[in-house]
C-alpha cells in the first residue's frame, strides 16, 4: 500500500494467498515448522495432517509399553466419541479427554521403543483393495509408502508416530513470513507481479510484469539462500557430520540421533570408537573426545639406583628421580622433562588427567607415620598444589613399601613441576632411608 499506492484495496485477501504461494516457492527447510503426531490406521491406511509439506520419517512402537498407551488412548478415544454422539463421559469434558490424549501421543513419540518405518519397495503391498496381492518371496518388513492424502503401511491396524514438516502459521491460520528482510522484499514483487498480471493498471514508474518477474526470481533465490544459511553451531554440526573416517550407514533406523556426534579414536584402548558408544557408561562430549585423540605423554620406570635419602623426624624431603638411564619415555601431546627430584611437564590443558604412582622402599630408625604427598607446583601462578596425600604406619628397622596412586584433572594448571613429597610425623619421630623405587608419571 505504501511503495505501490494503488487506487483501490480489493487485491489485499488475494495477497494472503499469493504470499502463501510465494512461501512455497522459497520452500526452504528453515523456514518451515517441524512437527510430530500420532495417526491411527485402518485397513492399512490412514489420512494425512492437512498442513503436511513433507515426511520426515515414520515409526511405530510395538513394545509392551506402547500397547498399554495405546490402550489408554482407545479408551479415551471411545468416551470422546460417546459425548460426540450425545452420550455421556463421566467425570471428563472434551477438553479433558485431548489434553490426556497429546499427553499420550507425546508419551508415545518420545518412547525407546520406536521403531522406524522405510519405504516400501514391493510392487505388490498387502492392502484392503487387494488382499490376494501377497509375494511370500519377500521378507517380512513393516514399511510404509504415500498416495495422494493417504499413508499406507504393510500393517492393517495400529499407529504410527509421523514426523513431518509444516509451514508455520499464526492464531488466524494465515502464513507467517520469516522476520528477514530478504523475504519481505520477495514477497512484495511477487505480490507485485501477481497484481499486474491481473492487468492493473502500471503506476507511473513504468515497472511492467516481466521486470516485476525478474525482480521476484531475485529476491525468491535470496531469500532461499538467506534462510538455508548456517549459522556457527550448524557449521560446526555439518563439520562433526561430514568430517568421518568411517561412514555410520544406520542413521536412518535412529532417527537420526546424535547425528553431530564427532567420531574419535581412542589409541590408549586399542578399538574403533564413535561418540555413540559408552565410554565408562557414558556418553562422552565433544570435548572429551577431543581429549581422546591426543596421544598420552609417560614416563615410567621398575628400578631407582639414585641414592637413597634420609629422612629426620619432623621434616620433609623430596624424593630423587631415578637416573637417566633407567626411566623409560613415551612421548605425546604433552612435554616431560626430568629434573633431580621433580618431572618439569609443559603443555596441559584443563582436559589432561594427571596420573602418578609410586613404590617407595622405607627402612625406618624408628617405627612412626610418612605422610607421602604428590605435589604439583603451578608454574604458572608459583603456588603449590598437594595432588594427593596418604599417611602410611611403618615398624622400627624394618624395609617396608609404599604404594599409592594419584588421579587428578590438569585443570587450569598448563605448565608444573610434580614431585613425591614424604613428611614424617612429628609426634612419634619416624625417621629413616628411602628410595622412589618404582613409579609412573603419565599425562593423557
Amino acid at each position: 500500500m505504501r511503495d505501490i499506492n494503488p487506487s483501490g484495496d480489493n487485491w489485499i485477501d488475494d495477497a494472503i494467498e499469493w504470499i502463501g504461494e510465494a512461501l512455497e516457492h522459497i520452500g526452504s527447510a528453515p523456514q518451515l515448522e517441524k512437527k510430530t503426531c500420532v495417526i491411527s490406521l485402518k485397513n492399512y491406511k490412514a489420512s494425512l495432517p492437512n498442513d503436511l509439506y513433507y515426511i520426515n520419517q515414520v515409526a511405530f512402537n510395538q513394545t509392551a509399553e506402547g500397547a498399554v498407551i495405546e490402550n489408554q488412548m482407545d479408551s479415551l478415544l471411545d468416551k470422546l466419541n460417546d459425548i460426540i454422539n450425545g452420550g455421556l463421559a463421566t467425570g471428563y469434558t472434551v477438553n479433558e479427554i485431548n489434553a490426556r490424549v497429546h499427553v499420550l501421543e507425546n508419551q508415545l513419540i518420545s518412547s525407546s521403543g520406536l521403531t522406524v518405518l522405510t519405504k516400501c519397495t514391493t510392487n505388490f503391498p498387502e492392502n484392503v483393495d487387494c488382499p490376494d496381492c501377497i509375494n511370500d518371496n519377500n521378507v517380512v518388513q513393516q514399511c510404509y509408502y504415500v498416495e495422494a492424502d493417504k499413508i499406507k503401511t504393510s500393517f492393517a491396524e495400529g499407529r504410527v508416530c509421523l514426523s513431518y514438516m509444516a509451514f508455520p502459521i499464526d492464531d488466524e491460520c494465515y502464513p507467517m513470513v520469516p522476520d528477514d528482510i530478504s523475504f519481505k522484499e520477495a514477497m512484495f514483487w511477487y505480490v507485485y507481479k501477481k497484481m499486474l498480471l491481473g492487468n492493473m493498471e502500471p503506476s507511473v514508474n513504468g515497472i511492467g510484469y516481466e521486470y516485476a518477474d525478474m525482480q521476484w526470481k531475485y529476491y525468491c533465490t535470496q531469500a532461499r539462500n538467506s534462510a538455508n544459511f548456517p549459522d556457527i553451531d550448524q557449521y560446526e554440526s555439518f563439520m562433526d557430520q561430514w568430517v568421518r573416517l568411517i561412514p555410520n550407514i544406520n542413521r536412518h533406523s535412529e532417527g537420526f540421533g546424535n547425528l553431530n556426534l564427532r567420531e574419535s579414536l581412542a589409541r590408549d584402548r586399542h578399538k574403533y570408537l564413535v561418540d555413540s558408544m559408552p565410554i565408562g557408561g557414558k556418553v562422552p562430549t565433544k570435548a572429551a573426545s577431543t581429549a581422546l585423540m591426543k596421544k598420552a605423554s609417560m614416563v615410567s620406570w621398575e628400578g631407582n639406583n639414585a641414592e637413597a635419602q634420609v629422612l629426620a623426624a619432623g621434616n620433609s624431603i623430596q624424593l630423587l628421580n631415578p637416573l637417566v638411564a633407567e626411566y623409560a619415555v613415551l612421548e605425546g601431546s604433552v612435554t616431560i622433562v626430568r629434573g633431580n627430584d621433580f618431572w618439569t611437564v609443559s603443555g596441559m590443558t584443563s582436559l589432561n588427567t594427571i596420573r602418578y604412582s609410586y613404590v617407595i622402599e622405607s627402612i625406618t630408625g624408628n617405627a612412626g607415620a610418612y605422610t607421602i604427598e604428590v605435589v604439583a607446583y603451578n608454574l604458572g601462578t608459583s603456588t603449590e598444589i598437594v595432588l594427593e596425600e596418604t599417611t602410611f604406619n611403618v615398624n622400627a628397622n624394618a624395609t617396608t613399601e609404599l604404594s599409592g596412586v594419584v588421579q587428578n584433572l590438569a585443570g587450569s594448571i598448563a605448565n608444573a613441576k610434580i614431585y613425591v613429597r614424604v613428611v614424617s610425623d612429628t609426634n612419634t619421630g619416624a625417621g629413616g632411608t628411602l628410595l622412589l623405587k618404582s613409579g609412573n608419571l603419565k599425562i593423557e
